[in-house]
């Protein structure tokens, strides 16, 4: 099992489609910033498995399932707009009081926001790529339950449990956020991270993402300065640091263009995944 994590908007889905060799992660589809989503090989291409937060699961067409899910899903993005809509209204007056902002998000957070008794998905995929060869976990971006403490350690529990257990574990890091961002912040924010799932493992891989949109003025000089800044910075958290571009390793793959395969860097990641896989028994 390889688990894949990281922030929202750094290009997980993205990934996940180029791992699989196609696409089966849509944002408009299944969504995954409230629940994870299970890729198997395993699973009759026409069924899924819906697990609830009461340990109840249940088997549905796969046409069922998505009907479902996409239900909850509106339920949540309405919510959020209530949340929105009442935080704007509540800290009005008090926009230079950031404490008390934060203070009013949570108490907003934890009473509009949408909690789903979902917590995960199993979908049936086949595939030519890495899926034959193990489950890949999509997980809801770390930073999406700012807001609502209830939801968020409904599934922290979860991904605990996933995180400790796993062959590997593929973390995502948006380049341009390391190149124009302080990476004192970034580093905090992966240490507290880290720390809530209990700990740096010597199974994880970092993936810095992106890198096609720092080479888009050829510039490989900004791709090296990203990645020795990541090493410098994150070296100890992670097994190895990769720099891809997800977004060319699904073109690639698609369009069977080994040029561009090879381009994105997603070979390196497969070769760290299996090194990990056999250290740890998987072959």
């Amino acid at each position: 099992m390889i688990l894949i994590m990281g922030n929202g908007n750094v290009g997980k889905s993205t990934l996940l489609n180029a791992l699989v060799g196609k696409e089966v992660a849509k944002t408009n589809l299944l969504p995954t910033t409230w629940k994870i989503d299970v890729y198997s090989p395993e699973l009759s291409k026409d069924n899924a498995i819906i697990k609830y937060t009461n340990g109840k699961q249940e088997t549905l067409s796969v046409e069922k399932a998505k009907q479902k899910v996409n239900e909850e899903d509106k339920q949540v993005k309405e919510s959020k707009k209530i949340f929105n809509k009442k935080l704007k209204e509540e800290s009005k007056d008090i926009k230079n009081n950031k404490e008390q902002i934060e203070e009013i998000k949570m108490y907003l957070g934890k009473k509009y926001i949408y909690k789903s008794n979902i917590c995960e998905v199993r979908w049936p995929v086949k595939s030519k790529f890495l899926l034959e060869q193990c489950l890949l976990i999509d997980t809801p971006g770390l930073n999406c339950y700012s807001y609502n403490f209830d939801a968020l350690e409904q599934i922290r529990e979860v991904l605990y449990n996933y995180y400790h257990k796993v062959d590997g574990v593929i973390w995502i890091l948006d380049g341009n956020q390391i190149s124009s961002q302080s990476s004192d912040a970034l580093l905090k924010e992966l240490d507290y991270s880290l720390k809530n799932l209990g700990g740096v493992r010597d199974n994880i891989i970092g993936v810095i993402n992106r890198k096609d949109l720092l080479l888009k003025n050829k510039d490989q000089e900004a791709v090296d300065k990203v990645y020795n800044n990541s090493v410098k910075y994150f070296g100890d958290k992670f097994t190895e640091i990769i720099p891809i571009s997800a977004t060319e390793a699904y073109k690639g793959i698609s369009n069977n263009d080994k040029n561009l395969i090879k381009q994105s860097g997603i070979e390196d990641l497969i070769k760290a995944i299996e090194q990990i896989r056999y250290r740890g028994g998987n072959i």
